[in-house]
């Protein structure tokens, strides 16, 4: 019955979208329709007759789906083997695509098709990248220093200083492998199709991406979000990536440093992430979890490396375990 609040067909008619009147009349099919999850790049989505309208909610929205247009029309005629994309235009501020998902089905874990689509991609502008020159690594200090002068009731602000430590440990002037990469690579956003993997929203898409990336993306989004997996599965799951023939093949290829490329991962998506959410007066429970999962693995890279001492760490986590409790303590 939900219809009724759309009955009057006025959904959305921004300036520019000339396809309102055939966005009218598929009201009348079979349609879908998705609010967006809301924050600074809330995209509302409407999804009838095999075509999706992506419609932007704010400036930072509109950005992204501005450069997902172009991730589209720069791939579009690239001869992929096991990927594909859909086809899109710009009507107005909408961004409107081809439905790829028929027949579909989302996989759950990286198998051999997963890692050709990454080697692919790989392969697009494979690239020595100097840290100090990538944009995120830029942001960094900032951001962290936003994290620290505006503290948050849900940020531990232990997990504050261990990523200022782990940007600390990695030279400004180190080089690691790169490429081009989605940025949203999780299961979500995927449907494998007998010998090709069609890959949607490509709004974080860029170049100059760190080789592995998209992969841990894809172990620590699925682990985290879907199948809430212990710190210890998550550490087996990273593991297990980096042993993987598919992922050796690119490291002996590229000479990736396995620990590097995590380093660099949780720091730029977990510098990234913990500013939107501190922006936000409502949090998810998925917020949670992600800032628990970055927080334990920040804790092993540390360990490993003795950034911290044993001692230190725990005091560290305890306390930001009980950060959002009351409690006493009897000395």
């Amino acid at each position: 019955g939900l219809q009724q609040f759309f009955a009057s067909g006025h959904l959305y008619a921004g300036p520019g979208f000339k396809d309102y009147a055939a966005f009218l009349n598929r009201m009348n099919q079979q349609w879908a329709f998705f609010a967006g999850t809301r924050g600074a790049t809330q995209t509302a989505l409407f999804c009838s007759d095999r075509l999706f309208y992506k419609i932007p909610v704010g400036e930072d929205a509109r950005s992204c789906l501005q450069n997902e247009y172009r991730q589209h029309r720069q791939w579009q005629g690239f001869p992929f083997r096991h990927l594909r994309i859909a086809r899109a235009y710009f009507s107005g501020d909408v961004l409107v695509q081809q439905d790829i998902a028929a027949n579909g089905k989302r996989a759950d874990q990286l198998t051999a098709l997963h890692w050709n689509v990454l080697q692919e991609l790989a392969s697009l502008d494979a690239s020595n990248l100097v840290i100090e020159v990538h944009p995120a690594w830029k942001r960094a200090d900032a951001q962290l220093q936003f994290l620290r002068d505006n503290p948050h009731p849900h940020i531990p602000a232990g997990i504050i200083e261990k990523l200022s430590l782990l940007k600390k440990s990695i030279h400004p002037c180190t080089v690691v492998p790169a490429s081009f990469g989605h940025g949203d690579f999780t299961p979500w956003n995927m449907f494998v199709q007998e010998q090709q993997i069609a890959l949607v929203d490509w709004e974080m898409a860029s170049a100059g991406t760190p080789l592995f990336f998209d992969a841990l993306h894809f172990v620590y989004q699925q682990a985290t979000l879907v199948d809430r997996v212990s710190p210890a599965e998550l550490t087996t799951r990273i593991h297990s990536l980096f042993e993987s023939t598919a992922a050796k093949t690119m490291q002996a290829a590229s000479g990736a440093s396995p620990v590097m490329q995590h380093k660099l991962y949780l720091l730029f998506t977990a510098c990234s992430s913990l500013v939107q959410y501190a922006t936000r007066t409502d949090w998810r429970v998925q917020n949670h979890w992600s800032v628990a999962a970055w927080n334990a693995q920040l804790t092993n890279l540390l360990a490993a490396e003795q950034q911290l001492t044993q001692r230190q760490l725990l005091v560290s986590d305890l306390f930001d375990y009980l950060q959002p409790h009351k409690y006493a303590v009897v000395k």
